[in-house]
């Protein structure tokens, strides 16, 4: 995992990156990325919608989930969720895993019992997928 000096280098080349192929959604997904585990939030906020505006990015919908999971926007949290697991790619998509962690995380939480169980395996159903505990 990068050090925090390495993500102010990674940011640094993925600014410039970003001028001289403005628009790429890769560069932008990867600035995403590590303003994100700098904890920037708001301005990787910016650059995951850059991503989805400059193409099909879902892993970007992801982190998008996660921001708004850690502002405790939790409608807006599921719905970005919910996209990214609709662009499901496979049974081992781990990001998709990852999305259905975090709707399981914010319904179990903040929601009464019944109505998240009913939710979670709703979704699931939805989605042809198979409840995968901490996997």
């Amino acid at each position: 995992q990068l050090r925090l000096k390495e993500f102010d280098s990674a940011i640094s080349i993925y600014r410039r990156v970003i001028e001289l192929r403005p628009g790429a959604a890769e560069p932008l997904y990867n600035l995403g990325v590590a303003l994100f585990r700098k904890k920037q939030y708001d301005e990787a906020e910016e650059y995951f919608r850059k991503t989805l505006d400059a193409g099909d990015y879902p892993n970007a919908l992801l982190y998008l989930g996660a921001i708004y999971q850690l502002r405790e926007d939790f409608d807006t949290a599921l719905k970005f969720y919910r996209r990214r697991l609709h662009k499901r790619e496979g049974d081992d998509d781990y990001y998709a895993r990852q999305a259905i962690r975090g709707i399981r995380n914010i319904l179990t939480k903040h929601f009464p019992e019944e109505k998240a169980a009913a939710e979670i395996e709703r979704v699931l159903q939805g989605l042809n997928v198979k409840q995968d505990n901490d996997k």
